[in-house]
């Protein structure tokens, strides 16, 4: 059908037109609109690595959802990785925008998305709202308002992405009063845009987006943690090491990150990918969910370590035995806020004045006070207007709240001493942190050991692990573990009457001190490596095959592992072929390799990893019985014989000839298992006695079960027009005996599984295959409705399920005034015609 290059070049001119659309977007917009409206658009290397993070169904449709589309940039690499992977797919794409000038860009992408899967024989379909999206997410879901009269469920999503747009909420805008109608509690409308985003979720949608990092810490951003966190499992985070190059033409310099989470309980695992910039390779690690969102943490930070060092030190770092409270200290920022008072302050010391001290005060350490000349008042008026913004004098520890860029820590915390500065009351400005004891001052030894703890490199990398800006609040500072009084002390006395030490120094003290106290926890830390060296060489191996990224990380090796039965340490000779189901490999993985696959990753496991060993011939499916269908839980996998040996050889002087002939023969044998498949297909027999055949699986048992048993019984004489099939959408098409009733559809019309016209009555029949895609609810009524509304004959609408049981899971959502079949009780037909309360029908 296509030249060998023709999809290819087809996708690449789609990505080509899509980048270049952004770009004269972003080169024409004005710097005020894209200040009120928070606009930074994606750039194409950005999206695509965006895009490549979502996992994709087999076959069905995909809903997409795209808040705040810009130019529509990750819907274009989405709909780019989709025509590659799964050009079977269904996929509808809802694009929101509120700003007029893109929306002719826009839909010039989406255009662009549709012809390019025209061209390549898939279906996409595109809806553009050209509304804000809060105002148009607003009318999706119901209000919390107590007195509102909540609407009906709007659309559910199966993946929502999305580069959000930045900037902070005014207190008084529509937007504020819609979010709080919704129970949205954010200070910045990119929070809300995820928050939104996460409640317009289907069950085990996916949430993937391009955001600042700073929701995850601090207080402003608790009431959105705990909201996106009870509705979502974040299942992978990438962080960037040059974070300016994500948007290097849009003067963007907050930390960004990209996060996939799912709609529901959250996994026992994600994954953290760290690269220097978008196009780098990611350093893959595995960590365990509760290493990410503490269990008990009442803040919900979201923690990312971004390697074993990074694990080890948060491991460490979480032992520690004490929190602020446990030291009988607390921490506040500073009381004055210099706009406010005005009139009392003071360039200079003077009688009837105290100490004001600023970030600039603090150096080295220590605190340096007066500074003449400094361009901030050294002193505020002593006297009642402002005795409320006053310490008392004595021993604090200060921690700068914004640290600047060139400075290595992002926690400077310095000891403001009674000897340092003479005075009863002290001013601290509002850009510090206060650590006392009561309000008052700190005993100076736990004082002088704080500070050096604050001021040490693993304290550092704890709190790098969920903070991505330079601001230091005091709700972080509280929500660290501290060491005990005692050690604390210990480094106290280590530095006081002394010059402050350097980092060097700073580092060994807390090694000595503190560190060594906890070395068996650290050690068993550092023992309990995610990648053991078997593990390793597992994906070095897959990487040797020609294995992409995604397919050579930690879960592919484990699953390659768990098929050869190798455990660490274990010889590659002894590699084994036993067939074993998903969750028998789940198991063996969790036995040998501590890892605990919830039972919701088993088809991750399957589409992510296992389907592309089948697709290179390094594993076989059923084996034992191919006929079986794709969807079986029965399913069971072997490694083929070929690529046993080539396991067997492994780090052997024979593997590279092993190899170079397991190359050869890969290409057969992936024809040969296709062909194995191809001799399972589902035979059928259409009413007029056509024989044709349905792929194995899924779905299409259901379908054969509607024209053997449901036409026979209720199309008496009926021809099939159309049949569906996930191989081959347009199985069966009759053309001209469509156009003759009225009716033309192009390959994108979202087509049911089974249309039979009878020709007696002038019925045509609309039957879904309600198994994979749901029955005929009230959305898809209206769509099937629009579809076929040019229709001579008068349309019934059937929801077909495979039994009673499955169709009990979707009662509340069948539409009114349409049919419903089971396969299991063939006889039988339930009709929902909503014109009677209650009351039985006549008997015949």
């Amino acid at each position: 059908m296509h030249g060998d290059n023709k999809p290819d070049d087809l996708i690449e001119s789609l990505l080509t037109r899509a980048e270049l659309a952004r770009s004269e977007a972003a080169g024409g917009l004005r710097a005020d609109s894209q200040r009120e409206l928070g606009q930074f658009f994606t750039p194409r290397p950005v999206a695509e690595r965006v895009a490549a993070d979502p996992r994709l169904p087999e076959a069905g449709t995909l809903r997409i959802l795209d808040p705040g589309a810009g130019t529509g940039s990750l819907t274009a690499a989405l709909v780019a990785r989709i025509l590659r992977e799964r050009p079977c797919l269904r996929v509808e794409i809802t694009a929101v925008e509120v700003d007029p000038s893109l929306h002719a860009p826009l839909e010039q992408t989406l255009k662009g998305c549709v012809a390019t899967a025209d061209a390549l024989g898939a279906n996409v379909e595109y809806y553009l709202v050209a509304e804000d999206f809060v105002a148009w997410a607003s009318r999706q879901l119901p209000s919390q308002d107590l007195f509102a009269v909540d609407g009906p469920d709007g659309p559910r999503f199966d993946i929502v992405i999305q580069n959000p747009p930045y900037k902070k909420i005014n207190s008084n805008s529509a937007a504020k009063r819609m979010l709080t109608a919704l129970g949205v509690d954010v200070p910045n409308i990119y929070a809300a845009f995820l928050a939104l985003g996460a409640d317009l979720l289907a069950d085990e949608g996916q949430l993937v987006a391009i955001t600042p990092r700073s929701f995850a810490n601090g207080a402003y951003f608790r009431p959105f943690r705990r909201r996106l966190l009870s509705t979502v499992g974040i299942d992978r985070i990438s962080v960037f090491a040059e974070r300016r190059s994500l948007f290097a033409d849009s003067s963007v310099l907050q930390e960004n990150i990209i996060f996939t989470a799912t709609r529901g309980e959250p996994p026992t695992q994600a994954v953290i990918a760290t690269s220097r910039g978008y196009v780098d390779g990611p350093k893959e690690m595995c960590v365990s969910y509760a290493d990410i969102v503490r269990p008990g943490d009442p803040d919900e930070f979201i923690h990312i370590p971004t390697d074993d060092v990074d694990h080890e030190t948060a491991d460490l770092i979480a032992a520690l035995p004490a929190t602020l409270a446990d030291l009988g200290l607390g921490v506040a920022t500073g009381r004055v806020v210099d706009f406010r008072a005005r009139e009392a302050l003071r360039d200079m010391p003077s009688e009837g004045t105290a100490p004001l001290i600023y970030p600039g005060h603090l150096q080295n350490g220590r605190v340096r006070w007066p500074i003449p000349g400094y361009r901030k008042p050294n002193a505020l008026a002593d006297d009642a207007s402002t005795a409320k913004l006053m310490h008392p004098g004595g021993t604090y520890v200060l921690v700068k709240r914004f640290s600047s860029k060139e400075e290595t820590r992002r926690v400077v915390a310095c000891v403001y001493r009674r000897e340092d500065v003479q005075a009863e009351r002290v001013g601290f400005e509002n850009h510090l942190n206060v650590f006392h004891e009561s309000g008052h001052g700190v005993d100076p030894a736990l004082a002088h050991g704080l500070a050096v703890w604050l001021n040490s490199t693993p304290l550092d990398t704890a709190f790098r692990l969920f903070s991505g800006h330079t601001q230091v609040n005091a709700t972080d500072l509280r929500n660290l573990r501290y060491p005990a009084r005692t050690e604390l002390r210990a480094l106290g006395n280590a530095v006081l009457g002394r010059d402050w030490p350097d980092q060097a120094e700073i580092d060994e003290l807390v090694e000595q001190h503190v560190l060594q106290a906890y070395a068996s926890r650290l050690q068993g830390a550092r023992v309990a490596k995610i990648e053991d060296e078997t593990v390793q060489q597992a994906r070095r191996l897959l990487d040797v095959l020609g294995f992409d990224a995604e397919r050579s990380n930690e879960r592919s090796a484990l699953v390659l592992l768990a098929l050869a039965q190798l455990g660490p340490n274990e010889s590659w000779a002894r590699a084994c072929d036993p067939m074993l189901r998903t969750v028998e490999i789940m198991d063996w993985i969790r036995q040998h390799y501590g890892r605990d696959y919830k039972p919701n990753t088993r088809e991750t496991i399957r589409r992510f990893t296992l389907h592309q060993f089948i697709e290179v011939g390094l594993v076989n499916i059923n084996p034992d019985k191919p006929d079986r269908p794709v969807n079986s839980p029965k399913n069971c996998y072997q490694l083929t014989p070929q690529a046993l040996e080539v396991l067997q050889a492994y780090r052997s002087a024979e593997f590279e000839k092993v190899l170079d002939a397991y190359k050869v023969t890969a290409p057969g044998l992936v024809e040969t298992y296709a062909a194995s498949r191809k001799m399972q297909r589902i035979p059928v027999t259409l009413p007029n006695g056509e024989e044709v055949t349905l792929s194995p699986g899924g779905q299409n048992e259901l379908i054969r079960d509607m024209i053997h048993e449901f036409c026979p019984r209720y199309t008496p004489g009926g021809q099939v027009l159309y049949v569906g099939d996930a191989d081959a959408k347009w199985l069966i098409y009759q053309a001209e005996a469509l156009e003759k009733l009225g009716l033309r559809f192009d390959e994108h019309g979202k087509m049911p599984d089974l249309v039979v016209y009878m020709p007696d009555k002038n019925w045509l029949v609309l039957l879904e295959a309600a198994s994979s895609h749901g029955p005929v609810d009230a959305k898809r009524h209206g769509e099937l409705k629009t579809l076929f509304a040019g229709s001579t004959a008068g349309p019934v609408y059937v929801s077909c399920f495979p039994t009673r049981a499955e169709m009990r899971k979707y009662l509340k959502d069948i539409a009114w005034e349409t049919e419903v079949w089971c396969a299991d009780a063939p006889d039988h037909m339930i009709h929902f015609n909503g014109e009677r309360f209650l009351g039985p029908y006549e008997t015949v």
